[in-house]
């Protein structure tokens, strides 16, 4: 069976993502929302529609929601600006917290209910208080700059995601693919 696909990026060097085109007429190039598992996402079209086998996609195939707005694309422009605050806050509470770990960056996702921070270290990190810094700080709050409540920032939204675990979980599907 064949499906129409669309490959959208969500970064500018990532992973391609195929979605249903859901009947918009999309070109390489265009902005996109499309829902992912960490909710609505702001992406680029880097693969026009196109046509391709059912070993090709993971089904079900999530549509395309819209082509993005002049309001969604400065919403993502704003949120990638906010990104370089939220940084510069965390890697203050890490110094504060005396953590051995390299903050490699983060993002927010479009609708700003996750804000994730990608770090690196060579071993195990407790960054409970951490966590707790960053929901009750105001100073991480202000250099946002953005009105967030403590309940947009509850412990179920703030994801740290540690790089060596998803690196393993990488090579073990390279692993998987290479044995087939």
């Amino acid at each position: 069976m064949q499906y129409e696909v669309v490959g959208v990026q969500f970064k500018q060097v990532g992973k391609k993502y195929f979605f249903d085109p859901n009947g918009f007429e999309l070109k390489k190039g265009d902005y996109v929302l499309v829902e992912t598992v960490r909710g609505m996402e702001f992406g680029t079209v880097v693969i026009a529609p196109k046509l391709v086998g059912e070993e090709d996609v993971f089904l079900p195939l999530k549509p395309v929601m819209r082509i993005a707005t002049e309001e969604d694309i400065e919403k993502h422009r704003q949120n990638k600006a906010d990104e370089a605050y939220a940084i510069e806050a965390c890697e203050q509470l890490i110094v504060k917290n005396k953590l051995d770990m390299q903050l490699l960056g983060c993002e927010y996702t479009f609708d700003r209910t996750k804000l994730i921070f990608y770090f690196t270290a060579e071993g195990r990190v407790d960054f409970r208080q951490l966590v707790k810094d960053i929901k009750n700080n105001a100073l991480f709050l202000a250099k946002t700059q953005k009105k967030i409540s403590a309940a947009e920032l509850d412990g179920s939204d703030v994801e740290i995601q540690h790089l060596r675990e998803e690196r393993e979980r990488i090579d073990k599907e390279i692993q998987k693919i290479e044995q087939e």
